[in-house]
């Protein structure tokens, strides 16, 4: 028992230094100016595109970690600075300057934003972004007007339809009503 005592507190120990070190590689990679960080290092092909899916996460790390100005500077980018189509973002900006790098919208990634939004509203009581989250479901809602069996399609220019997008649609409006009660959002 005292031995799984003590290899229960190491393992703790070293899963604490993993996350921590993880979440100092966020830091490091995030754009001072832009707020975005980095997606991928290493690949010359995709430097310093910044994915809005990983933007989500990276976010909701930073809202773990009690670290609002950094989620802040990313849902900033994305309420003042981002270039969109039909209330939906790009899947991809440039980490430096925030320009678009990849001019296709996806629903996927603008869903995983919304929940982010509602993330960091729910934990500190700050609605400052809940307007952004609400228009990112009015562009899910207007795709999903579209279908008549009330699906949602990958994106706006797109034909196929992700069972994954639709139950984090699913996720994305239970949690925006419930902490909105807008009666748009019930399930």
């Amino acid at each position: 028992t005292e031995d799984l005592l003590k290899l229960d507190k190491k393992n703790a120990t070293l899963e604490k230094t993993n996350l921590d070190r993880m979440y100092q590689w966020l830091k490091i990679h995030q754009n001072p100016r832009t707020g975005l960080v980095i997606s991928f290092e290493g690949d010359s092909d995709i430097a310093n595109w910044a994915f809005t899916y990983d933007q989500s996460l990276a976010a909701q790390a930073y809202i773990h970690f009690s670290d609002f100005p950094r989620a802040q500077k990313i849902f900033d980018f994305f309420s003042k600075t981002a270039k969109r189509e039909n209330l939906q973002f790009f899947n991809a900006y440039y980490c430096l300057d925030g320009s678009p790098v990849e001019y296709i919208v996806h629903s996927g990634p603008n869903i995983w934003l919304g929940i982010a939004i509602i993330h960091y509203t729910k934990r500190t009581d700050d609605n400052s972004y809940l307007d952004l989250a609400e228009e990112i479901a009015r562009g899910i809602m207007d795709l999903q007007a579209q279908d008549k069996e009330g699906g949602i399609r990958g994106g706006p220019n797109v034909e196929w339809y992700s069972t994954e997008h639709n139950l984090d649609a699913y996720a994305f409006f239970n949690m925006l009503y419930n902490i909105t009660l807008k009666p748009q959002y019930s399930i």
